[in-house]
């Protein structure tokens, strides 16, 4: 399909927007965790609870995100293997002529995969409202806030 990926009702309705009242018959998945995936490693297991703690608390967990979930936690061991070779090696190595005189200087391919895997990284973390831009456009319709005063006195938010 061309054009911009449509935002999903639940998103449009938790920003408030007018464009989710004209909307139909598009699936709802249930609130809830998702079963961990048993072939992540010890960095990708302690990754998904905590991710999956936090978006418990902000309320945009489904069973239905599970793969997503997963690729962010695969990716997150790769971004993790990546980075440890580039603090070791560097981003760059010389490049050197027939004779040994260094011509020139070439990025590392680990580098190269390490601001790809960044990159799909960051389009899921926007997805699940994980980077500050992307949690402002999302409204659960509970302020966390709102004192107990305010909430006593003039109900919630």
């Amino acid at each position: 399909m061309r054009g911009k990926t449509p935002t999903p009702t639940p998103i449009l309705k938790l920003r408030g927007s007018r464009w989710a009242k004209d909307r139909e018959g598009e699936p709802v998945p249930e609130n809830g965790r998702p079963r961990r995936p048993s072939n992540l490693s010890d960095a990708g297991r302690h990754l998904w609870d905590r991710l999956c703690d936090q978006l418990e608390n902000m309320k945009v967990l489904s069973p239905a995100d599970r793969e997503m979930l997963y690729r962010y936690c695969a990716l997150y061991e790769r971004w993790q293997k990546m980075e440890r070779f580039v603090n070791e090696h560097g981003e760059v190595y010389p490049v050197k002529a027939y004779n040994g005189v260094v011509t020139g200087f070439k990025t590392f391919p680990q580098m190269r995969l390490l601001l790809q895997i960044s990159e799909q990284m960051m389009k899921i973390e926007m997805q699940f409202g994980l980077s500050p831009a992307s949690r402002t456009r999302i409204r659960t319709g509970e302020s966390g806030n709102q004192s107990d005063m305010d909430k006593r006195m003039f109900g919630p938010a």
